[in-house]
């Protein structure tokens, strides 16, 4: 299982400087005692040797690098198992439709959750996937987030709400698809952890999009809309429903009182 010291929390820390791989990039392939040595240097207690090994082997990528990282993922020890994350996210396009074939057939719930949680490193390395992620790795996350064990699920709808929501630095709006999965999360599903996780992603999206540029302004009315109907569905449940009303609630007030003030400082300009 998976602790709370795995979760999204820290997941900016992931992010790629732009070019960060330039300097470590080889004229020739590493041979197998570089390759091994950098894969155990993977577990180092110092960081900066952890990060060195990362960034050389994601530059010279080998055709054994991503299976002996997917491999690494069940590891009981959280150091090489997270640096593994790491590498993977950093390695990018090319670890995708391995993580999802792994995250598909594996029973390990560790192993899954450590898939989703490469997918959400590289959203956050390559942020310029947020407009066309891969289909393969949609469609995972779609199948996943709605007949997955609950560790797997509440992880989707993190890595699902990192792709819809903005990246701010970049200013690359984020993945409209990402954001009609989780809505019918909202308007399919009666489980209460999970709509709870859903209602405060979306509202993240929502307030992280801006109200002077269209599509964002679609994304923003479409996640007003989910979390109103969320009210209205719930309201009059008994098990969990106050719970779920007062949290859409919350992040109602929070996105129309958002375009509020943008409202009113705009006019002031």
């Amino acid at each position: 299982m998976t602790t709370s010291s795995d979760n999204f929390s820290s997941m900016e820390n992931l992010a790629l400087p732009d070019d960060a791989l330039t300097s470590y990039r080889r004229n020739t392939p590493l041979d197998d005692s570089e390759f091994n040595s950098h894969i155990t240097k993977l577990s180092h207690p110092a960081k900066f040797q952890r990060q060195r090994s990362t960034l050389t082997l994601a530059a010279n990528l080998r055709t054994d690098t991503i299976p002996t990282l997917l491999s690494m993922l069940s590891l009981e020890d959280t150091v090489p198992r997270r640096q593994s994350v790491q590498t993977l996210g950093v390695i990018g396009i090319p670890s995708i439709v391995p993580l999802c074939d792994e995250l598909l057939s594996t029973e390990n719930i560790t192993v899954r959750a450590s898939c989703i949680k490469t997918l959400a490193a590289i959203i956050l390395n390559y942020p310029e996937l947020r407009k066309e992620f891969p289909d393969v790795a949609m469609e995972t996350l779609r199948k996943v987030v709605s007949s997955s064990d609950q560790v797997t699920k509440l992880a989707a709808v993190m890595c699902l709400g990192a792709l819809g929501q903005r990246d701010v630095t970049r200013d690359i709006g984020g993945n409209l698809e990402a954001i009609e999965v989780l809505m019918e999360v909202l308007e399919g599903s009666d489980d209460v952890g999970l709509l709870a996780a859903v209602v405060m992603s979306v509202g993240n999206i929502g307030a992280n999009e801006k109200d002077d540029d269209d599509d964002d302004g679609v994304k923003k009315e479409m996640v007003i809309r989910g979390l109103e109907n969320v009210v209205e569905r719930w309201t009059e449940v008994e098990d969990g429903g106050e719970y779920v009303v007062q949290l859409a609630l919350a992040q109602l007030e929070k996105l129309k009182s958002g375009s509020l003030t943008a409202n009113v400082s705009s006019l002031a300009d």
